[in-house]
């Protein structure tokens, strides 16, 4: 009697450079993530959500744009989130992303949603390090503030 076989696809994970970006040196300091993120959202007249990942004393090892949305909203996931910091290897991410509007103020589904990536890198291992709003001249780190609990 032969066993019954199908077909499953063999797939394999690598980075690919799509592009350089400058940003300053640690990536830990609150207004050098703000720089960082403004290079790589600009001045976009919708939400933008870049995940950058970092080793353990926090230099910068890949930055990732893992969601665009409308004006006022941008639904990124758990995975789109932790994707790019695991093949990058990293042991934590910096979450960032745009308000349009310039108001740079967590909005209830920023604070909820931070607190959800938190919980999910506990069982990951990825410590997040941060999440900072930026506007094209403002900025807002709810970690620096220690904002909903966040440290």
């Amino acid at each position: 009697m032969s066993a019954a076989y199908k077909i499953a696809p063999v797939v394999s994970l690598q980075i690919v450079r799509d592009r350089s970006v400058r940003y300053p040196v640690d990536a830990s300091d609150p207004t050098n993530v703000a720089s960082l993120a403004r290079t790589m959202i600009g001045s976009s007249p919708v939400e933008v959500f870049v995940a950058i990942a970092v080793n353990g004393r926090h230099k910068v090892l890949s930055v990732s744009v893992i969601a665009q949305g409308g004006v006022a909203s941008c639904a990124a996931t758990l995975a789109d989130v932790f994707r790019p910091a695991i093949v990058a290897g990293a042991s934590g991410v910096i979450l960032s992303h745009n308000h349009p509007s310039g108001d740079v103020t967590p909005s209830p589904e920023d604070l909820a949603f931070t607190r959800k990536v938190i919980e999910a890198g506990k069982i990951l291992g990825v410590q997040v390090v941060d999440h900072v709003i930026v506007s094209d001249t403002d900025s807002h780190s709810m970690f620096a503030l220690g904002e909903g609990g966040f440290s």
